[in-house]
């Protein structure tokens, strides 16, 4: 059915995956988001010819995206992302705002190639793509601004977690 997801892991080449953590800023807006009042409002605005064609055009350019990460041709894959952010910004009125918007502009006019919101939008976290030699002119622009920046670093092995075997202290330090 369409409503149904696949999750196709990613196979990418180690160089592959160095370069593109170079070319990753993560910002954050400084404002949260109430992602259940943005995710009702899309599953409205769904039924809309214009929301049926963005959601279709973030399908095909996620499609591309993934073409080009495989093959290594990092700048496609920056300016596919702002592509698809201006296709998610179509699907509810509450994804974005002037003051999201201005950011955006801030990061386009300081090297970033593309961008998205992550998550449901309204605000949180922006991840920037940029060539790598212009990273921390576009860090320092956005940091001017009162935002906060830091680079992306990916896990392999996915999240983890475990048990400590080590007794919680519950007292405090014992004296002499």
């Amino acid at each position: 059915s369409s409503e149904q997801n696949t999750i196709v892991p990613l196979r990418l080449e180690a160089n592959i995956v160095a370069e593109l953590e170079e070319s990753l800023v993560l910002c954050y807006t400084g404002s949260n988001h109430d992602s259940g009042s943005i995710h009702r409002d899309q599953k409205q605005q769904h039924e809309t010819d214009d929301a049926v064609a963005a959601a279709a055009k973030q399908k095909e350019v996620t499609r591309e995206i993934r073409h080009h990460l495989l093959r290594g041709q990092l700048l496609e894959c920056g300016r596919l992302i702002d592509e698809a952010w201006h296709a998610k910004r179509r699907l509810s009125p509450l994804i974005s705002s002037a003051e999201l918007d201005a950011i955006y502009d801030l990061a386009k006019a300081n090297g970033a190639v593309g961008g998205k919101l992550l998550g449901a939008g309204g605000g949180g976290y922006f991840i920037f793509f940029v060539r790598p030699f212009h990273r921390y002119p576009l860090i320092a622009a956005l940091e001017q601004k009162g935002l906060s920046c830091s680079r992306i670093a990916f896990e392999e092995n996915g999240l983890r977690t475990w048990k400590s075997r080590m007794a919680a202290r519950v007292r405090g330090p014992s004296r002499p």
